[in-house]
């Protein structure tokens, strides 16, 4: 099924939406939370990864949750476990905390202070000229509405495909009843992408993307370099 068949499959699709009273309740749930930031990785190349992300959580005080999953068969499903490890972690931490996810190759170079001020059910930044929201920070607030949108992306993501979870995530929203806080591109920097639209940025979450290096080197013939 091609990605725009499967779009319209998902509107037509009718999801349980939150009740009045849910939404109702939601306003309460809007209340600052301690902020909790959780990863995860899937082998031993995102796992050391993850150990430089886990040192910049610990130089800037900052509660995080870094989870090894299993490493499935390919990069792209490996992607497609974040919307069930996010739903999973906003499930078991939402009560205490607001769950700010990050991409394992990632780094935190400062405290991330806009996040205690929004008031929307998640938060997420979108590159311009890129039609999807980017996937690799996301931020989460236990709503009736979240948990709506999670469903979505959960059910969109577990579906066989060779995309990626931020191919299904702009879908999601669309089929949801969440409201979004769009984020400056300070916080999902790309180290090099971000760069050329925004030379004088000062990252506060910076992704380096690592995918990009292990894909090359586990093209290379044996025995070969990359250069």
């Amino acid at each position: 099924m091609s990605h725009l068949a499967n779009q319209a499959n998902v509107r037509a699709t009718a999801y349980p939406v939150p009740t009045s009273k849910e939404v109702t309740l939601q306003v309460e749930s809007h209340a600052i939370k301690p902020l909790l930031i959780v990863a995860y990785y899937t082998n031993e190349d995102y796992k050391k990864e993850s150990a430089t992300l886990q040192r910049s959580l610990e130089a800037l005080g900052i509660e995080h949750r870094i989870t090894s999953l299993p490493h499935l068969r390919d990069w792209a499903e490996n992607c497609r476990q974040k919307p069930s490890f996010i739903r999973k972690m906003l499930s078991e931490y939402g009560s205490t905390f607001n769950v700010l996810y990050v991409d394992s190759d990632a780094v935190l170079r400062s405290y991330p202070q806009l996040l205690d001020t929004v008031q929307a059910d998640i938060a997420l930044h979108q590159r311009p000229r890129v039609p999807q929201p980017q996937a690799g920070t996301v931020f989460v607030t236990s709503t009736p509405s979240t948990h709506h949108f999670l469903d979505i992306w959960v059910q969109l993501s577990s579906q066989p495909s060779e995309l990626s979870d931020m191919e299904f995530l702009g879908t999601a929203i669309e089929a949801s009843t969440v409201n979004v806080h769009w984020l400056p591109a300070e916080y999902c920097c790309i180290f090099d992408l971000t760069r050329r639209d925004f030379p004088n940025i000062v990252p506060v979450i910076e992704h380096f993307q690592a995918s990009r290096r292990f894909k090359a080197r586990a093209s290379l013939p044996q025995g070969g370099r990359s250069t």
